[in-house]
């Protein structure tokens, strides 16, 4: 028996199918209805799956932050095998174990004689791949839209420098974004603070998808020549101010034609040569240290700098979102002890994989929260059939293309996921089975604190 034990942040509470019949709209719900009021469970989750689903751990890496590599799809097309990968970071543990991860990998044998199971190996890793079960999948990234894409003239590295602007002439890459933040926040009458900034970078074949998307949102109609680009205050103002915000499948859907998510880490002011440059998340450019039969390993980088690739490249889109405030910790406290309150014990119908983002507990949360007022409490809530993990990081989700049987996979699309509360979820139907075909099962135990 192999076994696989890692630390995560926080679990998620599963999501139920309201109509198995209809799969196309229960996908593009949770596309449209993240989860931005669950902030995740204390608790143990754990899955069986045959060995062959599972890719040898590697150890420490200077290059690579600890994850677990999820193979999500897998699909063949003109002699071609794709394969998209979802790789999920572990929580930092090195002051509850002085190391700063903690994930081990061990492997016991059943004795002949009895039941009982003998530890053969043990050792501490940093990666390992699973192959989960393939299915129908969905991304939810919540997000707002700031601004419409505007072609890219000038950049380099992670630095942008020039845009094509509303009059069609080139404007510093920052200037519509210093204007439109203020504009942002007062829309919804708050207070002028320091936010994160998205920029959903795209080619001109995604282009045209985001800009029908971008219609609907503002409710503008390209039929009677107007559209995204010539709307006016009104429209953003209405789309900016409404609570609950308007989600929609704009990000998740760029994302799977191509386009690539990037924080905006710095930007606007300055003077002279600085003057207007805006600076976006870098991408490194690796492969997943794992290795199996189909994933092949990778001896890391030698060179962080020869990674780094060309974040936007001349002739490309960019377009800004910003992650509208929700609410306060202590309604979502009171939202999670709604969903612990759910009955989902007996539900076959589930998101059976979840895996998500959560905001750093140490950068969005009081020091003082409900958990630490209220009294512990020692009941359990256990939802079958589902599997899932949170990180306070950001999730990095890949395509990997294999051209023929002799060649080994390569990263050929890859972008950061970091908004908070957003959710990769695949679709799990259960269907009545008979015992010789059940080959294991998962589940979540979460304590309600």
């Amino acid at each position: 028996m192999h076994n696989l034990c890692a630390v995560v942040d926080k679990l998620p509470a599963p999501k139920p199918i309201a109509n198995v019949m209809d799969v196309d709209m229960e996908v593009y719900k949770q596309m449209v209805q993240p989860p931005v009021r669950e902030s995740g469970h204390e608790g143990i989750a754990y899955v069986t799956l045959p060995l062959s689903a599972s890719a040898l751990s590697t150890t420490e890496s200077a290059q690579e932050k600890a994850a677990i590599s999820l193979v999500i799809a897998k699909e063949a097309a003109l002699g071609h095998v794709f394969a998209d990968t979802l790789r999920f970071p572990l929580a930092n543990t090195v002051f509850q174990t002085g190391s700063p991860t903690t994930m081990i990998y061990s492997i016991w044998e059943r004795g002949r004689e009895s039941n009982s199971l003998t530890l053969k190996t043990k050792q501490h890793v940093t990666h390992h791949g699973i192959e989960i079960d393939q299915g129908i999948s969905a991304l939810s990234v919540p997000l707002v839209p700031l601004s419409i894409p505007r072609q890219v003239i000038a950049g380099m590295g992670n630095i942008l420098r020039q845009v094509v602007g509303p009059d069609n002439k080139p404007v510093p890459a920052s200037q519509e974004l210093e204007g439109i933040v203020p504009r942002y926040f007062k829309a919804r009458g708050e207070p002028s603070q320091a936010t994160s900034v998205w920029a959903l970078v795209m080619n001109e074949e995604t282009l045209s998808g985001v800009k029908k998307k971008l219609d609907l949102l503002l409710e503008v109609s390209p039929k009677t020549g107007d559209d995204a680009s010539a709307a006016g205050n009104v429209q953003w103002e209405t789309l900016w101010r409404r609570n609950p915000p308007s989600w929609s499948a704009l990000v998740p859907e760029a994302l799977a034609s191509g386009a690539r998510l990037h924080r905006v880490l710095s930007g606007g002011g300055g003077w002279g040569k600085k003057a207007g440059l805006l600076s976006l998340d870098p991408v490194a450019v690796t492969e997943d240290p794992i290795s199996s039969d189909d994933f092949d390993s990778s001896d890391g980088l030698s060179d962080i700098s020869s990674a780094l690739q060309q974040v936007v490249n001349e002739g490309e889109y960019i377009q800004f979102f910003i992650s509208p405030s929700i609410s306060t910790p202590a309604d979502i406290y009171d939202e999670n002890d709604a969903i612990l309150s759910n009955k989902l014990d007996n539900s076959l119908n589930l998101w059976g994989w979840e895996f998500g983002t959560i905001p750093s507990t140490l950068d969005s949360l009081p020091i003082r929260t409900r958990q630490e007022d209220a009294v512990k409490s020692n009941s359990i809530s256990v939802f079958r059939h589902s599997f899932g993990a949170l990180a306070e990081g950001g999730i990095v989700i890949n395509r990997k293309l294999k051209r023929n049987a002799e060649d080994s996979f390569r990263t050929i699309r890859s972008s950061t996921v970091d908004v908070p509360f957003s959710r990769f979820s695949v679709l799990n139907v259960n269907k009545p089975k008979k015992k010789k075909e059940v080959r294991g099962f998962k589940r979540i135990y979460v304590k309600e604190v």
